[in-house]
């Protein structure tokens, strides 16, 4: 005795997967970019950074009691970030803060000189970030601590804001240094 398997149902034509859309350059979504557009940032100068981790999850501890315990990765987060003035001799990190889903620091670069690495667009032929400047070290740390993690906890990008003058500079390193006690009003608070 033979199987025969059963007819093949048709879709009625109401149910039938429509075609995909076709798509032009235009309609993709522009991604926003965040750096200041020919600005060298391997220029000397100090600048706010912020580093979200992957869709802002907290995994760098938390905050109790308006202070930020850090947890197993936070002190490595935090270690890599006392690494970077050792390993970048442009490098100064002056105020920092491991938050539970972000790092907020004030790096200072000290390049003296021209600096004949710069490109406008502080990537090099290969697209690499420009040695000695905030994107490169960023990438640095971000990299570190990937490495010693096993796993990325990084989002793909980060904030900067170049810092102009002592009065925003004072500012700024208020806010990090107050992050913990003001976590529940952070935009960053989750």
């Amino acid at each position: 005795m033979a199987i025969v398997p059963p007819p093949m149902a048709i879709d009625p034509p109401s149910m039938a997967i429509p075609p995909p859309k076709e798509t032009t350059m235009k309609e993709l979504p522009q991604r926003k970019k965040n750096r200041l557009q020919g600005y060298d940032y391997s220029q000397s100068g100090a600048y706010f950074i912020t580093i979200c981790t992957k869709n802002r999850k907290a995994l760098f501890g938390a905050v109790e009691n308006s202070q930020m315990i850090l947890n197993e990765i936070g002190k490595i987060v935090k270690q890599e970030i006392e690494k970077i003035p050792t390993i970048r001799e442009e490098c100064v990190i002056h105020e920092y803060i491991v938050m539970p889903n972000h790092v907020h620091m004030i790096v200072e670069i000290k390049n003296t000189g021209d600096n004949p690495n710069y490109i406008e667009t502080q990537r090099d032929d290969c697209h690499r970030p420009v040695r000695r400047s905030i994107p490169n070290m960023v990438q640095g740390l971000k990299g570190a601590v990937t490495r010693r993690l096993g796993f990325s906890p990084w989002h793909r990008n980060y904030h900067d804001h170049i810092i102009r003058n002592d009065k925003e500079y004072t500012r700024i390193a208020e806010y990090i240094i107050n992050n913990p006690v003001k976590w529940n009003e952070d935009r960053f608070y989750i």
